[in-house]
């Protein structure tokens, strides 16, 4: 018996959205202190150009790396399948009083966007003047 496309990506998207309720407690998905935090983000400084960046997190999850992105001054759209790892991220940025828009991505996109982010090995995001704008022709592409 095969799985249908469908299938796949609701047996997916349910199984992060199940780990959304303890994904931030597991080792090494949640920045626990000010000095990890820092350790970040000094270094991001050394591999991403300077100034203020639109950044796209490609399955952003509860948004660790989107936070630590806005707490630096950038503008962050954070993308995923799992609406309930994403309302994570959007109470903790809430909370610390950031604006990260978080969307939620077909599949497909993803591992198009994954693969553009191996291909550029000196950025830790893609890096789009619109990044919007860039998930919208994804998401119209075959």
């Amino acid at each position: 018996m095969t799985l249908e496309n469908k299938q796949i990506k609701e047996l997916i998207t349910s199984k992060w959205d199940e780990s959304s309720a303890t994904y931030d407690t597991q080792h090494g998905h949640k920045v626990k202190s000010l000095e990890e935090a820092d350790a970040w983000k000094t270094m991001f400084k050394k591999i991403i150009p300077e100034g203020k960046l639109d950044v796209l997190d490609v399955g952003c999850g509860t948004g660790e790396l989107s936070i630590l992105f806005a707490e630096m001054g950038h503008n962050v759209t954070g993308l995923d399948l799992s609406e309930k790892m994403m309302e994570k991220g959007r109470l903790k940025s809430m909370s610390q009083g950031l604006s990260i828009k978080f969307l939620k991505a077909m599949p497909k996109i993803l591992l198009l966007m994954k693969k553009l982010r191996r291909g550029n090995n000196s950025s830790p995001s893609v890096d789009s003047p619109q990044p919007e704008n860039s998930y919208k022709e994804l998401e119209q592409s075959p």
